[in-house]
């Protein structure tokens, strides 16, 4: 999909190798997130919470 929209956007087309890798680090970060979610499961929410509150502070920050 990210390589469609690329060409797309700019007429750019990855070689195979380009593509292949891009799919790699894409497996890789499903994999990682997986392995976070599920290391933290309930965890999640609360961690969830306290980035909500901080990015609200920091958006209060700039509109004051």
């Amino acid at each position: 999909m990210a390589a469609g929209i690329l060409y797309l956007a700019f007429r750019i087309s990855l070689s195979s190798e380009a593509a292949a890798i891009a799919m790699w680090f894409s497996s890789l970060s499903v994999v990682a997130n997986s392995l976070l979610l599920n290391r933290f499961g309930g965890k999640w929410i609360i961690i969830k919470q306290v980035l909500k509150k901080t990015l609200d502070m920091l958006l209060m920050g700039f509109y004051c």
